[in-house]
């Protein structure tokens, strides 16, 4: 007699089942309970299997659906500070652009002030010079 297809996967994956212990230590495994009954009642216990595929999927989504709350909690928290960040470095460069003015004004006032005072000593000399001639 030739087995279908689902009775050799049944056998194969029993056989593959038993013979592999890490199987059974593995955490990542999900493992459906069999329903009382599930072999006089093959119909129940399809649908309670189908129940229990839906609860495990309907927990899954609940998860993935916090992780991403958190996810987009944490960037707008990321997004805030990075615009807090943005604030104080364009404040921060303000303030460095106006202390820059202010030292190329007051370097503008001494240079005047320097070129004022050798004018004054340049023609204080020409007036020595021109009063010893005399």
């Amino acid at each position: 007699m030739e087995k279908s297809q689902a009775d050799w996967l049944r056998v194969h994956m029993r056989d593959h089942i038993a013979n592999n212990s890490a199987v059974d230590s593995a955490e990542d495994i999900l493992s459906l309970k069999r329903p009382p009954n599930s072999e006089t009642k093959p119909g129940a216990a399809a649908l309670n299997l189908v129940y229990q595929a839906a609860e495990i999927i309907r927990e899954v989504d609940n998860y993935a659906a916090e992780k991403q709350v958190r996810a987009e909690t944490l960037v707008k928290q990321a997004i805030k500070k990075l615009e807090i960040a943005d604030a104080r470095v364009r404040s921060a460069e303000s303030v460095r652009f106006a202390a820059e003015a202010e030292i190329k004004g007051a370097t503008a006032k001494r240079a005047d002030r320097a070129l004022t005072w050798i004018a004054a000593l340049t023609r204080a000399r020409e007036a020595r010079a021109d009063s010893s001639e005399l």
